[in-house]
Parts: structure tokens; C-alpha cells; sequence
């Protein structure tokens, strides 16, 4: 997902429009911020391209972990 200033989110059914040419995101405004949500969940815990998690601080595990 590209947060480039300006760029609008694209949502899409590929079922039913695999070549891309529907952008639902207008239609669908709570599905697209259902979405970037658990996008945004998901990259917390990435590490970028290129990295190495090593140079990353562990996370800290529970107890019996």
C-alpha cells in the first residue's frame, strides 16, 4: 500500500474483476478502513525489504515462551 501523499486506496473483487478495472474502494468506505487497519497491524511487526531482523530489537516474549 502506497501512502504517497494524494494517492487514493484501490479495492477490488478479483472474482468478479481480476483485470483491475472496478476500483470499489468509493463504494466500499468501511471495507477499505477494515483493511488499511489490519494492513497497518501487519506492518507494525514487518521488517522492510533488504533487512535483517537481527538489526532489529527483539520483542519481548511472555512468560513460559
Amino acid at each position: 500500500a502506497d501512502k504517497s501523499p494524494g494517492k487514493q486506496p484501490e479495492l477490488y473483487n478479483l472474482a468478479n474483476d481480476i483485470s483491475e478495472k472496478h476500483n470499489l474502494a468509493a463504494s466500499e468506505p468501511e471495507k477499505v478502513k477494515q483493511l488499511s487497519a489490519r494492513l497497518a497491524e501487519f506492518l507494525k511487526g514487518a521488517v522492510p525489504m533488504g533487512g535483517n531482523s537481527n538489526d532489529y530489537p527483539a520483542k519481548k516474549k511472555g512468560k513460559g515462551k
